[in-house]
């Protein structure tokens, strides 16, 4: 994982270097240096590509686990140590970029260090796959909504970008979110698991979860807003 941070931290400084390069050299609205944004936002959709890859193929084609709460699964490691270290910098770089500088923003990118630790144990791994991999998915539109905000895109992009993160987020982050959950419930108390590593993690995800919520509730007024303008 040191490893895999130390190249986090050497792509952002030579993703940035390269941006500014090109002429890159202004601020955003809060004054984070353009290439530096540039950077996060590549690196990261980066890491999100690499993410869902793993959740949905191993989710599709790993063998499934018989023991849903201790089993372990080879994907699932390299999908929380990825996660984990991913989450590390992004807290960094959050903490450095003003306009992610939020406190739900760091609180979800330090529950989400946890998870993923705990996780390696194994605990866990049969639901994995959704948590840090498959409901990653409804972050890409985000991305680019996002990157919009800098650089020229397309406005048709934009808008289908934000119907599908809506979308994607309402079914993915909220409807089978919340499925998942009751299914990790039902296992523990038919397994008697509520104990330990399990227990933990249960009490961090009903953690994310409530951001999750507050997230979606954030996205309904901002459609409802929308909807007035026109």
């Amino acid at each position: 994982m040191i490893r895999l941070f130390l190249c986090y931290m050497f792509l952002t400084a030579a993703v940035a270097k390269a941006f500014k390069r090109y002429g890159n050299h202004r601020t955003t609205k809060q004054g984070t240096p353009l290439h530096v944004m540039l950077s996060y936002q590549l690196i990261s959709v980066s890491t999100v590509f690499f993410l869902m890859y793993l959740g949905w193929t191993g989710w599709m084609y790993d063998p499934p686990l018989e023991d849903r709460i201790h089993g372990y699964s080879p994907t699932v490691d390299t999908l929380t140590r990825t996660m984990a270290t991913f989450q590390v910098w992004n807290v960094l770089m959050c903490m450095y970029i003003a306009e992610y500088r939020t406190i739900p923003s760091l609180l979800h990118h330090v529950g989400a260090i946890f998870v993923p630790v705990l996780g390696m144990e194994p605990c866990l791994h049969a639901y994995t796959y959704f948590y840090l991999g498959i409901s990653e998915t409804s972050t890409l539109p985000l991305y680019i909504i996002d990157t919009a905000k800098y650089v020229p895109v397309p406005e048709p992009v934009v808008y289908a970008s934000k119907i599908a993160f809506v979308i994607l987020f309402m079914l993915l982050r909220v409807v089978v979110w919340s499925g998942a959950n009751l299914m990790v419930a039902y296992d523990m108390f038919r397994a008697n698991a509520f104990h330990g590593t399990p227990r933990i993690l249960v009490m961090l995800q009903i953690a994310l979860t409530i951001l999750q919520y507050y997230w979606a509730y954030q996205i309904v007024q901002e459609v409802k807003k929308d909807r007035r303008r026109v």
